[in-house]
C-alpha cells in the first residue's frame, strides 16, 4: 500500500481557503462591494500564491508516484497513468462546468466553450475567453497540460543512460521558461511586433510549467533519498522556513515578475520538510479533512461566492454582513464538497484504484 505523506493535505487545505477568502474579496469587488482589495488591505495573502502552492505539490507527487512505477516495473505505463488523472480531474470539472452554467446565468461564447470543455482553459483566460462563472479552472488546464507531457519525458529520460543529467535538465528548464516572456517582450519592442503580445505574457504568468517542474525536482531528490534533503528535515530549518514564508504570504511579498519563482522554491522546501521532520506533524484532524476535499473546494467556491453575494440581503452593518456572507459561503463550500467526495468522486477513486501501476498495488 501507499505510504501516506504527512502534511500534504494540511498544505492543500491552507491553499484551499486561502484561494476562497481571496475569491470573496474579488467577487465583492466585482459586484461594486466594499472589499480589502481596492483599500490594499496589508494582509491579504494571494490566492494565486495558493495555485503556485498546489502546482509544486502536484509535480512533486506525480514524480514521486512514477519513479515508485518504474522502480518497481522498470517501465511507466501511459494507459495506466492518464486513466488515473481522467478519474481524478475530469468528474468534478465537468460536474463544475455544468453546475456554475446551470446556476448563474451567463452566454459563453464559441471559443470558451471550445476550450474550456477541452483541455485549454489556461488558454481561453490568457484571451479573455475565459468561463465566467468558474473562471479559476484555467489552473487545471495547466496540470492537465504538464500531465499529458511528463510521464513520456520522465519515462524517455529516467529509463535511459541520461538519467544522471535529469535534474540538471529541469534545473534548466524552470531557469529558462520564466524567461520566455521577457525576451519575447524585448524582441516585441526593439525588433518585431509580435501578434497577440498581451495574450502571451498572460499565459505565461498563469501557466507556470516550470513551477511544477520545481515540484518534480524536489520529487525526484526525495525518492532518491539525497543527502541534503535530511538537512531540510531539521526543525531548525523547517520551522523557521515555515513561518517566514507564512508571514510573507500574507504580507502580500512581491518582487514583480519573479514572485512566483521565489514562493515555489520555499513551498518546495516546506513540503520535504513537512513530510520528512521527525517530531513536527502539522496535520490535524480538521486540516486533514479540508486537505482530502481540496479540490472539491477549489472548483465549486466560486459560483457558490457569486450566488451567495446575489441571494444575501444587504445590509449597512458590514461587519455583520461579511461575518454572515463568509460563514455562509465556507460553510456551503466545504458541505458541497464533502458531499462531492463522499457521494461522487469516491465513485471515480474507486475505480482510479484499478489502474494503479500492478506492483505498487496493496
Amino acid at each position: 500500500m501507499r505510504k501516506h505523506l504527512k502534511g500534504l493535505d494540511t498544505l492543500r487545505a491552507i491553499g484551499a481557503i486561502i484561494v476562497v477568502v481571496g475569491h470573496i474579496e474579488l467577487i465583492k469587488m466585482f459586484n461594486g462591494l466594499d472589499n480589502l482589495v481596492e483599500v490594499n488591505f496589508p494582509i491579504f495573502p494571494s490566492g494565486h500564491i495558493s495555485v503556485v502552492l498546489f502546482f509544486v505539490l502536484s509535480g512533486f507527487l506525480i514524480t514521486l508516484l512514477l519513479v515508485r512505477e518504474t522502480q518497481a516495473t522498470n517501465t511507466v505505463s501511459y494507459r495506466k497513468f492518464y486513466l488515473r488523472k481522467i478519474l481524478r480531474i475530469y468528474p468534478v470539472y465537468y460536474l463544475t462546468l455544468l453546475a456554475s452554467s446551470v446556476l448563474i446565468e451567463t452566454n459563453s461564447s464559441f471559443i470558451s466553450n471550445i476550450l474550456c470543455l477541452t483541455i485549454f482553459p489556461n488558454v481561453a483566460h490568457a484571451i479573455d475567453e475565459r468561463w465566467v462563472t468558474s473562471p479559476q479552472i484555467w489552473s487545471i488546464g495547466v496540470e492537465v497540460q504538464f500531465y499529458i507531457f511528463w510521464p513520456v519525458l520522465f519515462a524517455t529520460i529516467f529509463l535511459s543512460k541520461w538519467k544522471k543529467y535529469f535534474p540538471i535538465l529541469l534545473l534548466l528548464f524552470t531557469v529558462i521558461y520564466p524567461l520566455s516572456p521577457i525576451i519575447l517582450g524585448y524582441i516585441n519592442a526593439h525588433y518585431v511586433t509580435i501578434p497577440y503580445m498581451w495574450a502571451i505574457e498572460k499565459f505565461f504568468y498563469g501557466s507556470k510549467y516550470h513551477c511544477i517542474a520545481i515540484g518534480a525536482l524536489i520529487g525526484l531528490a526525495y525518492s532518491s533519498e539525497k543527502n541534503w534533503i535530511q538537512i531540510l528535515n531539521n526543525n531548525k530549518i523547517f520551522i523557521p522556513l515555515s513561518i517566514i514564508s507564512l508571514v510573507l504570504w500574507i504580507l502580500k511579498f512581491d518582487i514583480g515578475f519573479f514572485t512566483d519563482e521565489v514562493f515555489s522554491i520555499l513551498f518546495a522546501l516546506i513540503i520535504l520538510g513537512a513530510i520528512g521532520s521527525k517530531t513536527v506533524n502539522i496535520d490535524h484532524s480538521i486540516t486533514k479533512f479540508l486537505g482530502k476535499i481540496s479540490y472539491g473546494i477549489y472548483m465549486y467556491h466560486w459560483f457558490i461566492i457569486v450566488l451567495a453575494i446575489k441571494l444575501l440581503p444587504q445590509s449597512d452593518n458590514l461587519f455583520y454582513y461579511n461575518l454572515l456572507l463568509y460563514v455562509v459561503v465556507l460553510f456551503l463550500t466545504i458541505f458541497s464538497a464533502w458531499l462531492s467526495y463522499a457521494y461522487y468522486e469516491k465513485w471515480f477513486l474507486r475505480l482510479k484504484e484499478k489502474y494503479k501501476p500492478t506492483r505498487l498495488k496493496a
